[in-house]
């Protein structure tokens, strides 16, 4: 028989891959069922540190500038006196409050050196406002330069192009990536975070990452099925591999 270009055919015969699908099935349900009983029990559902701790100190609130072209002499803050030695205006620029304490306001923002040079007219960056530094002259300190909007343009250039090249199948890719990412912030980082065994949450962390981005890229088939399988086969020889390193190197 030939088969000429863009024909297809399947590998086995109808009573064949019944008789693998069982098989498979039979493989790749216990595995399921295990990995689901694992974030069950492994999940801290609300009892997660992560969150627990202030992100700021207390009295400091968190806010965002705009840089604007003025000298440094038009925008200090007017009735304090700074001590010059140890003044934070020896760095910092004049920029727009967008949010927050005076907001609408032009005000100095200390910027540490290492950061002048990407710093320019129009650049938005998240401050803390610490009243406690206003006789340091200014109670805006640098925190991180806002990055949002080119990172989210980038994230739909990204995409616009993978859907471009690869159509559904890499918008299939694509959500089985962002349910990958869901698993590890949904579960692995709360799990650890809990003291959870670190073994166990790498085992049913990386197995619910395997099912979800193979099968949601790839659909459910008895050739996605196997390479799942020997993907599982590969991550229990790496569990192993490393187990034996750990002990044999007494780390």
């Amino acid at each position: 028989m030939h088969v000429h270009a863009g024909e297809t055919r399947s590998d086995l015969a109808p009573r064949a891959r019944r008789r693998a699908r069982i098989v498979l099935a039979a493989i790749v349900a216990p595995l399921l069922i295990a990995t689901i009983v694992g974030l069950v029990i492994l999940h801290p559902g609300h009892a997660t540190r992560i969150g627990s701790l202030p992100e700021i100190a207390q009295g400091m609130e968190s806010a965002s500038v705009r840089v604007v072209d003025k000298p440094l002499s038009q925008c200090q803050l007017e009735g304090v006196e700074t001590d010059e030695s140890g003044s934070l205006l020896q760095s910092a620029v004049c920029a727009t409050v967008l949010n927050g304490q005076g907001a609408g306001m032009t005000v100095p923002v200390h910027v540490p050196p290492e950061y002048t040079n990407d710093i320019h007219v129009g650049t938005v960056i998240k401050v803390l406002y610490n009243p406690n530094q206003v006789m340091q002259g200014t109670p805006y300190l640098f925190w991180d330069i806002e990055r949002s909007l080119p990172m989210w343009l980038l994230a739909a250039v990204y995409v616009v192009l993978v859907v471009a090249v690869a159509g559904k199948r890499g918008f299939a890719a694509l959500v089985g990536l962002l349910a990958s990412s869901l698993v590890l912030i949904g579960f692995v980082v709360p799990a650890l975070m809990a003291g959870s065994s670190p073994l166990a949450v790498t085992i049913v962390g990386a197995a619910a990452m395997l099912f979800v981005s193979v099968y949601l890229a790839h659909g459910v088939t008895i050739r996605t099925t196997m390479a799942l399988l020997g993907t599982f086969v590969g991550l229990g020889v790496t569990i192993l591999l490393a187990l034996w390193g750990v002990r044999a190197a007494t780390l």
